[in-house]
């Protein structure tokens, strides 16, 4: 569950300035404890830019200097997320499992042509930088791809339903 910047800046300066425990608190502003628990320790790092909404996009390069820092520092899961200000500490557990793996490369970027829009979508070609054009060919070859996959799928699931029977007119 989301909960906005002011709930989160309330519960986290209620504990901080001694109001009452984390359970008490957290039942008061009816959100979880670990919730209430993680908010603090990243605010105690980054102050209110730790409690603002985000959408982030990680590099396996960034992934990889958070598992590092995690196994040379013997730092807990929960620890390393509020030191890098990642929103929830099962996002760290899965790169400890994709390193351990061997599934995370350094210098790879995330954002490919099928899941980012460009920035300059909505501007006229003549406006367009040769660079803008490519990138934005890339993305509608991808999206038209993916759409064209997708209506595949859907036609192939209909021929495996089976039909249902038309009632009769009763005539």
């Amino acid at each position: 569950m989301k909960f906005d910047f002011d709930i989160k800046q309330a519960a986290v300066r209620d504990y901080l300035d001694g109001v009452d425990g984390y359970k008490l608190i957290a039942r008061h502003h009816g959100i979880p404890e670990p919730s209430l628990r993680a908010w603090v320790a990243a605010y105690q790092i980054h102050g209110d830019d730790a409690l603002l909404p985000t959408r982030h996009c990680y590099t396996d390069a960034f992934r990889l200097e958070v598992v590092n820092t995690l196994h040379h520092e013997h730092l807990s899961v929960r620890a390393v997320a509020a030191r890098f200000n990642i929103p929830d500490h099962k996002t760290v557990r899965s790169w400890i499992a994709r390193a351990a793996a061997g599934l995370l490369e350094p210098g790879i970027q995330e954002k490919t042509a099928m899941n980012r829009k460009p920035a300059h979508r909505g501007k006229p070609p003549e406006d367009m930088t040769p660079e803008q054009l490519i990138d934005e060919v890339l993305f509608l070859r991808a999206e038209k791809a993916y759409l064209e996959k997708l209506d595949a799928l859907m036609k192939e699931n209909d021929l495996k339903r089976p039909k249902k029977k038309q009632p009769s007119s009763g005539r």
